[in-house]
């Protein structure tokens, strides 16, 4: 691959990020003023999107939740358009969930595919806590999941974009710093020679 296009496929996944991290506050002002099937639309149009731009190494492990989410959203939108423009970051959730999930029962975990990735010379000693990582991963994106659905379903527009386009992200945040700070802090004294 070029420079050029590595720079274009790295922007397309840029705006991509940023187009579905602004999903939550496009549907909320929206979804009074737009056929609901055009937000679904911009969401099959956004994993179409992360779907491209995935790298070779990662394509294998996100394309089955990208495509089951994708195939649900059709699906749910056959049913209610408007609950389907709401099901985008539900989806999401649960497919990951799906795939976290799965890694403990086919090793290795996705948090230890990350960790060989980013650390070549990753210790053998690390398997437990990548697979410890994965549960908490899994568990968190299942009750957010299950939260999105819930206000998608008996909710108001204002409480599911408060969710799901900033509290989410909050927890996932905190979730990411306190691993990173666990991991460099006091596992790297049992992984040290």
């Amino acid at each position: 691959m070029s420079l050029s296009t590595n720079r274009s496929a790295r922007g397309v996944a840029i705006v991509t990020m940023v187009a579905s991290v602004s999903y939550p506050a496009v549907v909320y002002s929206g979804l009074d003023r737009v056929p609901p099937l055009a937000l679904v639309g911009l969401a099959l149009a956004l994993i179409g999107a992360r779907v491209l731009t995935l790298r070779p190494e990662e394509s294998r492990l996100w394309r089955g939740p990208l495509a089951a989410a994708a195939v649900g959203l059709v699906a749910l939108a056959l049913v209610d358009g408007r609950l389907a423009a709401l099901a985008y970051p539900v989806l999401l959730s649960l497919g990951l969930a799906v795939l976290f999930g799965r890694s403990l029962v086919f090793p290795p975990s996705v948090v230890e595919r990350f960790a060989r990735l980013a650390d070549p010379g990753f210790p053998p000693e690390g398997v437990s806590y990548c697979r410890t990582v994965t549960v908490v991963w899994t568990l968190f994106l299942s009750l957010n999941g299950a939260i999105a659905a819930g206000l998608a379903v008996w909710g108001t527009p204002a409480w599911w974009t408060l969710w799901t386009g900033l509290v989410a992200y909050l927890l996932m945040g905190a979730l990411f710093a306190g691993e990173y700070a666990v991991r460099q802090v006091v596992l790297r004294r049992r992984w040290s020679p």
